[in-house]
This record gives structure tokens, C-alpha cells and sequence, in this order.
């Protein structure tokens, strides 16, 4: 993926894409299990941390997600069903700003 700097790309435009997605927890032990298992395909010589290392919904969610790459490996994950989504693009001038990820310039 280029960089931020657009040298090789020459100019060019930016657009964010927000999505958002809203779920509601059915059964908190499947959807952890469900991170804890993402979370060892990761780092599957880590069995000592994961107990310590998925412990919320927030905790699994990020696993599940890091170990897909993607933001619709949430559908079908056991545990939770989503309730809502939306999905909108804004033309921006400026690159992501890691310190304030959810800003729209």
C-alpha cells in the first residue's frame, strides 16, 4: 500500500470511508471464545496470555478483527448478532491522524 506521501502516484484526491457497525451481545462466553481463538491463530505459541489477553467483548472483537483483516469477518461470529450499519465517504484533504483516528477533517 503507498504511503501518505502520493510521490509515486502523482496528485491525487483522498476519501475516507467511516463505517460503523452496532451488535448486540447474545452470549458474551461464545463471542470471547471466538476472540480467544482468533487471538491463537495469531500467535499460536502464546497459550499463556490468552486467558490474561481476551477477557471483554472489546478484547475479542479486536482479535477477531486483527486476525482477518477485514471489517466483515464480524458477521456470523458466535455470540453476537448486528442490530445496525452504516457505511458513508467524505472527500478529506489531509491523511488519517493516528492520534485522532475518528476525526473528519
Amino acid at each position: 500500500m503507498p504511503d501518505d506521501t502520493d510521490e509515486e502516484l502523482g496528485p491525487s484526491e483522498r476519501i475516507a470511508v467511516l463505517i460503523r457497525h452496532d451488535f448486540l451481545i447474545d452470549d458474551l462466553e461464545a463471542l470471547i471464545a471466538a476472540g480467544r481463538a482468533a487471538y491463537l491463530r495469531m500467535r499460536p505459541d502464546d497459550i499463556e496470555s490468552v486467558e490474561s489477553d481476551v477477557q471483554t467483548a472489546d478484547d475479542a472483537v479486536y482479535e477477531i478483527m486483527h486476525a482477518s483483516c477485514e471489517d466483515t469477518i464480524l458477521e456470523g461470529v458466535p455470540g453476537i448478532r448486528p442490530t445496525a450499519s452504516i457505511q458513508t465517504t467524505r472527500d478529506v484533504s489531509e491523511p488519517l491522524d493516528f492520534d485522532d483516528p475518528f476525526a473528519v477533517y
